[in-house]
């Protein structure tokens, strides 16, 4: 399990520095640690070690909503915590971030790993959607209801952290990301206090 891993970790940083159709196994072997043979004891191919990094990916990101919350938080609270912890763990793991964010923006390089993204975003939307249904009351979903608020929040998360892929957003401070997609999502653009 622990070579695995650490195929997966060579992976990450290969990827995120080369993208997908300009790193081969041999460089995955070489930032990994190991020789490229070594590597098809535990994975077929190129694209198979790809899925099963953004299958990783997927399950720290969803994992996030299943973190215990403090009792008695509203909505906004609950929300500004979630949206930081999401924030951590772009800051913890910034090359499988970069690879994760590339990876929803660009075309996948086969019809499976494509079926699997599509897959993989609609697991992500239906668990933001429970997220949603647990920590808002039936006032705070009105007029939308929870699924419609997952899109919704999903998109505003991801156009500020695409601002920070793409290098557009230069604020380095977490609380701030933070309050400006809680304000955006619960207030939208003319703002208001969270």
């Amino acid at each position: 399990m622990r070579t695995r891993e650490a195929i997966l970790d060579g992976a990450m940083v290969a990827f995120a520095q080369q993208g997908y159709h300009a790193v081969t196994v041999k460089d995955i072997a070489t930032a990994a640690g190991y020789t490229a043979p070594s590597l098809y004891n535990y994975f077929g191919s190129k694209e198979e070690i790809f899925a099963a990094l953004l299958e990783r990916l997927f399950r720290v990101f969803i994992g996030i909503y299943d973190e215990p919350v403090p009792s008695g938080l509203s909505f906004a609270q609950r929300l500004e915590l979630m949206i930081r912890r999401h924030l951590d763990e772009h800051l913890r793991q910034s090359d499988a971030f970069v690879l994760f964010m590339k990876a929803q923006l660009a075309a996948m390089p086969s019809e499976e790993l494509a079926r699997w993204k599509h897959q993989a975003f609609e697991a992500y939307i239906d668990r933001l959607t429970r997220w949603i249904e647990e920590s808002a009351s039936g006032e705070e979903l009105a007029p939308y209801g929870a699924r419609t608020l997952a899109f919704q929040l999903w998109g505003t998360m991801f156009a500020d952290f695409a601002r920070m892929l793409l290098g557009e957003d230069l604020e380095a401070d977490p609380a701030a990301h933070t309050q400006r997609i809680v304000s955006l999502f619960l207030h939208g653009i003319r703002g208001g206090s969270t």
